[in-house]
This record gives C-alpha cells, structure tokens and sequence, in this order.
C-alpha cells in the first residue's frame, strides 16, 4: 500500500473515532433530560426559591406553591422545583410580568474576535442562559450559532438533528422548501430550537453550514453589484424580530461571509479579549482590521452600532500579570471596556466539562463546591446587568449615555 492510501486510511480512522465520541456526548447530554432539548431544567430548593423570591418565608412560599398546585416533593423525598416552575411562581408572588415595548427591534450583540481561543462561545452561552434565567423580567433570549464548528449548538441543543433541522446556513442560502400555507417567518421562527431554559431558543450550526460561503460566491458573480452578500442574516433576524428581546451571536475565528453577515445584522458587538500580551497583539490586528470591515459594511448599508464593548474573559484574578494588562486595557480603552470580567472560576471549567453553564445548576445541585458556583454566578451577573442596561437604553428606558463619558488615552 502507497503512502498516500495508508495515510488517508488513518485520517478516515480518525473521523470516525471523532465523530463517534461526539455521538457519545450527545447521547450522554440528552440522557433522560426532561427539557425540550434533552438535558434537565434546573432545579430549586426551598431556601433558593425564597431567596429568589425577594427574601419571603417558607410559610408563605409554600402557600403560594399549594395555590398554583405545584407538588415540590413530586420528584422524589426532598424539596426541589424547576425553573419553568419557578417563573411560575415570580409571576405569582411578585404579580407582575414583563413585557416588552410594542414595535421595537431587538438588542443584536454579536461576539466577535478573529483570535482564536478567546472564549467567545462561552461568552455568548453563558450570557444567553444568564439572561434568560437570572433576571426576573424574563426577556425572551435567542443565540444564533454562527460558527460551523457549533459548539453553541452542542451546549443548547444536544438533541439537534442536522438531517432533519434546520441551521443558520439553510436560512441564509434559503436551502428548504416551503410548505403550502408555511411562510418564511414561519420557517426562521421554527428553525429556533427550544432548550431546557423556558424563553431561550437557538438557532443552530453545523459544519454543512461552510456552504455559505459557496452559495455567497455564485450569487455575487450572477448578481454583481446588485447582490447584497452581507445581509441574509438580517433578513432572519427581521423574521423573528417580534419573538426576541436580545439576540446572541456566536461566531467563528475566521473573517468569512458567515461572520461579515454576523457583524451586519448585529447593532452592537462583543469583543471578548484575554488578559495576555499575544491576545493583546492579536486582539490589535483585529481592531485594525475592523475598520477596513466595516467601510464594506456601511456600503453595503450598515446603519452603525449602538455599542461596541470589550470584555476581558477566562479572567484570573490571583495572575500578577492579568491584573496588570487588565488594567492596561481598561486605561487605554476606557468606556470600551466592559465594566467587569469573566472570571475563570473552576465552576466555570467544570460545567464547560459538562457542556453546560454555570446558570444551569442551582447550588445545592453542584457538588464541585457550592461557594465556588455561588461566586462565578455573581461575578458574571454583573456582564449580565450590563447587557441589559444596553437593552434598556436602546428601548429609551434607561439612560447609560453617562458611561461613556470617560476618556480613552
């Protein structure tokens, strides 16, 4: 046997150990899950409940339990309820429900940096579970993975079907048919999966989805200057605009169409940068190259965006050095700059072990040590508040203007 065979002999051997133990993953996160995607809601107990509730008593809370009828013994001898349940409960004990606005566009982050490593599908993840979980006005989340590698998708949508579902690429290259009476917002809205997080939903990828970038080519060439090719993502989101409150893109390491159409449907960007001076270097290049990006953008008919924010992640506090160029960026970027961190706790490894993020374990389910998740909880709550402080303000609600009002140097 030639070189050649034999070599393409191990590579094929390779793909199949590889794609077998990502069966194995899927299979294991979708293993007697009782959420629409196969994993498990999180779970409350008592003391966790009424803490979220404002602080009542175990008295009145389970007064309010019996009046809903939920049975928190259903599962099993000791006290626990889902989240699902517990939004239930907001809604009855603290009588109010958010709703949004009427006739507003959603807030549209895209998470971008061509570095490699930079933990954006975490940022996105984490952010998107964040929101939809801890913040009591229940805004309506959906995360578009734009990365072919769809990591995203594994995270929220284990049970995610590539032959029979559709992902961001069939969208963009309009790669279904449609059926009698079915509308193409029927289809974006559908192509949204449900997760084990009640108003979150996520558009998944797969590697099928570097087709895009095939179809983009062809359409420029028949269509010339006439052809938008950075605007099928917006003409998605457009579908969906009334279903969403804030909208999470996650994308690839690579400047492709996939990410230019990312970047074009956003009104703010993400920038996620670690506290190290080769990611300083790479995150530079980056910046530098974003401006000759998005001169294309704006004529193609970009409209600007409302923020463009840099968010140091997998952030250690007890490195000397990160601190140090943490405090470099936030000198020489300043109102760029996120005002807190991602901090890089071992709850936050552990869950990633697991496919999962730290918002969906409540603390007396996590057996890495409760403190620990308790922490990385509160600390990403604050990128959390911020973001919705973001919302706020491009719904007129709230005025952060003030923030950037510091000077960079």
């Amino acid at each position: 046997m030639d070189a050649g065979k034999s070599t393409l002999q191990k590579i094929e051997q390779l793909a199949r150990v590889a794609e077998s133990l990502s069966r194995e993953q899927r299979n294991f996160l979708t293993e007697d899950g009782d959420a629409p995607n196969g994993k498990f809601f999180r779970n409350y107990n008592q003391s966790e409940v009424c803490e979220d509730l404002g602080g009542i008593n175990s008295r009145t809370l389970n007064k309010r339990i019996a009046e809903l009828g939920i049975d928190p013994k259903e599962g099993g001898a000791r006290w626990s309820i889902t989240f699902p349940q517990l939004q239930e409960l907001r809604r009855h004990v603290l009588k109010e429900r958010w709703e949004a606005p009427s006739d507003v566009n959603p807030l549209v982050i895209t998470i971008a940096n061509l570095k490699g490593g930079a933990a954006k599908t975490m940022t996105t993840v984490t952010a998107g579970v964040g929101l939809a979980v801890q913040l009591k006005n229940e805004y309506r989340i959906g995360i578009i993975d734009c990365d072919p590698q769809g990591t995203a998708t594994m995270y929220l949508a284990p049970q995610f079907d590539s032959d029979n579902m559709l992902t961001v690429g069939d969208l963009m290259t309009e790669g279904y048919e449609l059926s009698e009476g079915v509308t193409y917002t029927d289809v974006c809205n559908n192509a949204f999966l449900p997760t084990n997080v009640p108003n979150l939903r996520v558009l998944p990828a797969s590697v099928d989805d570097n087709y895009v970038e095939l179809w983009m080519q062809d359409k420029s060439r028949e269509h010339g200057k006439n052809f938008n090719p950075y605007s099928h993502l917006e003409k998605v989101i457009e579908a969906v605009r009334n279903d969403f409150d804030i909208i999470l893109i996650d994308t690839g390491p690579s400047l492709d169409y996939k990410v230019m159409n990312a970047l074009y449907a956003a009104n703010s960007i993400l920038i996620p940068v670690q506290a190290h001076q080769n990611d300083q270097d790479a995150t530079g290049k980056y910046l530098r190259s974003m401006t000759r990006i998005y001169e294309r953008l704006e004529l193609a008919g970009h409209k600007g965006y409302d923020n463009i924010k840099m968010l140091v992640t997998r952030f250690d506090r007890r490195s000397q050095a990160e601190v140090q160029s943490t405090e470099i960026y936030r000198q020489k970027f300043g109102h760029f700059m996120m005002n807190s961190e991602f901090i890089n706790s071992e709850a936050v490894k552990h869950c990633s072990t697991q496919m999962s993020t730290i918002y969906e374990y409540s603390p007396h389910e996590y057996h890495k040590g409760k403190v620990s998740l308790r922490n990385a909880q509160a600390e990403f709550y604050r990128v959390l508040a911020e973001i919705e402080g973001m919302l706020l303000n491009r719904w007129g609600l709230l005025d952060i203007s003030v923030l950037d009002q510091v000077d960079t140097q």
